[in-house]
């Protein structure tokens, strides 16, 4: 059974997952290990600073919407 992408961070690479005829865009934190490697080594220093920057733009995002929910969720049952 192929995973279903998560496309958290929207920062894409193409890759083809296991179980897949063909490659498609697939976010960086769900790349295997090895392929991470791989496109870090291509973006060079420069590249992987500004992955970087991007993915802790997207950590920061996530936090937000999940200690939105977290937040909602308290207020209604605390009752």
């Amino acid at each position: 059974m192929i995973e279903k992408r998560k496309n958290i961070s929207g920062i894409t690479f193409f890759h083809q997952m296991p179980g897949e005829k063909r490659g498609q865009a697939t976010c960086f934190e769900e790349l295997p290990e090895t392929k991470q490697d791989e496109v870090m080594d291509q973006l060079g220093p420069k590249g992987v600073r500004n992955l970087a920057k991007q993915l802790a733009i997207a950590l920061v995002n996530y936090h937000e919407l999940i200690g939105t929910i977290t937040s909602e969720h308290t207020q209604r049952y605390a009752r």
